[in-house]
């Protein structure tokens, strides 16, 4: 990893350690966004992510939902994609893109379904600093890693 890159690895870390995430009394924390995020990074450090325009695709649900068979305990939360990659905007490094345009919260609105989400966007996009960094795959490995420390430890974890 190149010596300029560690600042934004650090930052990048702290904004994943401190994902705005849905709390419910009977099952804690929602693994959503953590999950997302690890998604994209497979996809990314795999090739199939190549450019900062990340579609909601088959290859995506699919590693999606590898991950949450993985690291999701049964009888918890429900697996759903569009939450978290609708609601990942308000973490400060993610946007919305519908025509070209970054759509704010107002304009999106809250969509019930992954089909109503993927008719207000067309893809979603990294900070620029952000997608930068995720070019290095040692970046890509030390975030995954700290996601999964942060997230899915069972210490750490309430999935």
């Amino acid at each position: 990893m190149k010596e300029n890159s560690i600042p934004l690895l650090l930052k990048y870390t702290e904004l994943f350690r401190n994902l705005h995430r849905n709390h419910n009394a009977r099952h804690g924390y929602a693994p959503h966004k953590p999950l997302l995020i690890l998604a994209m990074l497979e996809q990314i450090e795999a090739g199939i992510i190549i450019h900062n325009l990340v579609r909601i695709t088959p290859e995506l649900v699919a590693t999606f939902h590898k991950l949450w068979s993985e690291l999701v305990t049964e009888d918890s939360w429900v697996e759903r994609i569009d939450y978290p990659f609708r609601y990942l905007i308000y973490d400060n490094f993610w946007e919305l893109i519908k025509d070209s345009k970054v759509l704010s919260a107002e304009q999106l609105g809250h969509p019930t379904s992954l089909k109503q989400l993927i008719s207000k966007i067309d893809e979603g996009r990294f900070a620029a600093d952000l997608w930068t960094l995720l070019q290095d795959k040692s970046a890509i490995k030390a975030l995954r890693s700290d996601l999964l420390k942060t997230y899915f430890t069972k210490e750490e974890s309430n999935v």
